[in-house]
């Protein structure tokens, strides 16, 4: 039963910070250090594989219809050219992560997976977001950001 309840905080702080602009795994992994969950290594891969999945699913349903670049039009399936090009581009930056995460795995995993780096990143970009943000209050630097994204819905 407690491992039940280990699995349900866990469900709850991804659920949280899939949705704020921190890192969930890097939250998962600092939750891990305080709150093992009594399954074996594979499994806890697994795991978090699955618990994340389930986040961006929720994302994917949510979105679904406003980034799906095929229409019906004249009882004939189009592609939306505006959401074809914003799929193109989400490849396209995708690309760099999946090279350097298939070539570098190994690497990652076993110096930068760990409670120290992950939190001393955390500490840094939560401070760089903080000043970032009172540097620009009273701006609307984000206006271009939801023009661009507006066009979606």
């Amino acid at each position: 039963m407690i491992e039940i309840i280990k699995a349900v905080l866990f469900g709850i702080v991804e659920g949280i910070t899939e949705w704020l602009p921190i890192s969930s795994t890097g939250h998962m992994i600092l939750l891990d250090e305080f709150i093992n969950l009594n399954v074996s290594k594979d499994f806890y891969k697994l795991f978090e594989v699955v618990i994340q999945l389930g986040a961006i699913m929720a994302v994917v349903v949510l979105y679904f219809k406003s980034i799906w670049p095929l229409k019906k039009k004249n009882n004939k399936v189009v592609f939306d050219k505006k959401k074809l090009n914003l799929w193109g581009k989400i490849l396209v930056a995708c690309l760099p992560a999946a090279i350097i995460g298939l070539l570098f795995d190994d690497f990652l995993d076993k110096h930068l997976y760990n409670s120290i780096v992950v939190s001393l990143a955390l500490i840094i970009y939560g401070i760089l977001f903080i000043v970032v943000e009172k540097k620009n209050i009273g701006k609307r630097n984000v206006k271009s950001v939801e023009k661009d994204f507006n066009y979606l819905h």
